[in-house]
């Protein structure tokens, strides 16, 4: 079930308008609209709230509503607060919370909801008419301090990797007042529509029917409990911005992202499983602001493929055009490409293979990439696909990170099928922990095994004719669709409504002139 609660004043308790135009209402409607049993919005508002207030009561009102929850329950809080500690009061412009205190109310609030969930929305105060407001001469109101609340508001939802919805920047370069009631204070029915139509994407996105972890049992075999413990490894949800993360290994704000790319049958052609996993780190990086490493195993695949050592070396430096191109792309976030077959980054692999003395046993090798309880029978592993096991490991450490960035934060964007190369790395580093975010694996177009580990004939290729797309379309079923959408939706920031071939031929394309 969904559980959705929502903190605020007198505007979010509707005070001014009937009850079903109230925006929290009007958010009702719409999941009711899906199903009535799924999902409960708790309207906690109180008018005259301030921060203090609500600092007073918000963990015993998230512990009421949420002790009776199990771990298939969803949480979501909203917070709407500001306006009433930027309240004016006497004559000497004091303020009814000053703005130190506000600022620290704010970390406090926020502090309190990430006990509950990191599923957090802040929502800015709105502004006034000034000269309607009927409070005294001695309490008023004043949008630049409404503003200037608001400026802090949304400058520690960016340092905390808060929700903010920003209300007061973009009213006040429009005809706002049309949204206000006669007292110039509190919202009217199109006020509260406004808002409304500001949230929904928010709670839409945190309440989705898109299951990832259902994807994962049914694209990898998995057992019921095989997704348990999964589940319970990515349980952390703070950087989860897109439905087809998985969840991270622990909450920690990192300094840098790291990728290592699985591109074993990308010599015939790139597939979109491939831009995928370049993508979304870059994409995790541009909305955290920090800088990433994209690493390309080119050498490790050479090893396996020696008789496409060339094709190999041609693939590196058409991934790293479109590497650079897409990090262009998306607001020239800063990037760094380690293809392991240069010196560099072949030397900075076997320095940390020495360093670290890693070891693989043969039958741990079989086991590496194996995310089931249920184990592969097939003993055969030849000797270099040990070694390239190894220098993937070395990949996954933390003392490699730490050489090639100088930092010790550090967030792993990867294929959940990648997942235990990290945790196989800190059995050589004693305590240090790198954080893991895990992708879930882009199905071929049966949806019957992930993208990367497919035949040709069953990838979704760059560089196609619209007849070639018109007939992967066709043959991928609604769920797999979905899932691609969903990758072509990273690099569209003009959110559109409708995705359909037209969209998704548009941006095949687009990802095509990346490479």
């Amino acid at each position: 079930m969904n559980n959705i609660l929502i903190f605020g004043d007198s505007i979010t308790a509707g005070r001014g308008v009937k009850k079903v135009k109230n925006w929290t209402s009007k958010l009702s409607s719409v999941f009711d609209a899906k199903n009535t049993y799924e999902t409960i919005i708790y309207n906690l508002a109180i008018p005259g709230e301030t921060s203090k207030d609500l600092i007073q009561r918000i963990n015993f009102e998230c512990q009421t509503r949420t002790k009776k929850l199990t771990n298939n329950d969803a949480i979501s809080i909203v917070i709407a607060i500001g306006i009433n500690d930027s309240r004016n009061i006497g004559t000497h412009d004091e303020l009814n919370t000053p703005l130190d205190v506000f600022r620290q109310n704010i970390e406090t609030l926020i502090d309190i909801a990430h006990k509950f969930t990191n599923d957090l929305i802040f929502i800015g105060p709105t502004p006034v008419i000034e000269n309607k407001m009927s409070l005294g001469e001695h309490l008023y109101f004043l949008n630049k301090n409404i503003a200037e609340y608001n400026k802090n508001i949304k400058e520690i939802c960016n340092t905390r990797r808060v929700n903010f919805i920003d209300i007061t920047d973009g009213w006040l370069n429009f005809d706002y007042e049309k949204l206000l009631a006669e007292d110039g204070i509190h919202l009217n029915e199109l006020g509260h529509e406004k808002i409304f139509e500001k949230i929904l994407p928010f709670i839409d996105k945190n309440f989705s029917s898109f299951d990832s972890f259902q994807i994962l049992k049914q694209e990898l075999s998995l057992s019921d409990n095989d997704i348990k413990i999964l589940q319970s490894k990515f349980s952390d949800k703070r950087f989860c911005i897109n439905s087809l993360l998985l969840g991270q290994s622990f909450d920690e704000i990192p300094e840098i992202i790291f990728a290592g790319i699985c591109l074993r049958k990308d010599i015939d052609e790139i597939c979109l499983s491939t831009v995928y996993q370049i993508l979304m780190p870059i994409k995790i990086a541009s909305y955290l602001k920090i800088p990433a490493v994209i690493i390309l195993p080119i050498k490790e695949e050479s090893f396996l493929q020696t008789k496409f050592a060339s094709e190999y070396t041609a693939l590196g430096e058409k991934l790293e055009k479109g590497i650079k191109n897409i990090a262009k792309d998306l607001g020239n976030i800063k990037v760094q490409v380690i293809n392991t077959s240069t010196m560099e980054g072949n030397d900075k692999i076997k320095k940390t293979l020495e360093k670290l003395r890693i070891v693989l046993p043969e039958i741990e090798s079989r086991y590496l990439f194996t995310i089931s309880e249920i184990k592969p029978s097939k003993i055969v592993h030849f000797r270099k696909r040990i070694l390239a096991d190894k220098r993937s490991i070395a990949g996954h450490s933390f003392y490699f990170m730490n050489q090639i960035s100088g930092l010790n934060k550090f967030l792993l964007v990867e294929d959940i099928n990648q997942s235990n190369c990290p945790i196989y790395a800190r059995r050589f580093e004693q305590s240090k922990h790198v954080n893991f975010l895990a992708l879930l694996s882009l199905p071929n177009m049966s949806g019957n095994k992930p993208m990367f580990n497919s035949e040709k004939d069953e990838r979704l290729l760059l560089g196609m004719d619209e007849n070639y797309y018109r007939n992967a379309w066709n043959k991928s079923s609604e769920s797999v669709r979905n899932l691609y959408l969903e990758t072509l939706k990273l690099l569209d920031s003009h959110e559109t409504k409708i995705y359909n071939f037209e969209y998704f031929l548009k941006n095949m394309k687009k990802v095509s002139n990346y490479f």
